[in-house]
């Protein structure tokens, strides 16, 4: 499974609509 999380000046973002910028991530077996 992928997660997508806003990210943005390197930070996780905390408003979904308002940034451009995404940190994926894999989920395998419960780890990331």
């Amino acid at each position: 499974m992928r997660i997508a999380v806003t990210y943005e000046n390197g930070q996780i973002f905390q408003h979904f609509g308002h940034t451009e910028t995404f940190k994926i991530y894999d989920v395998e077996e419960g780890k990331v």
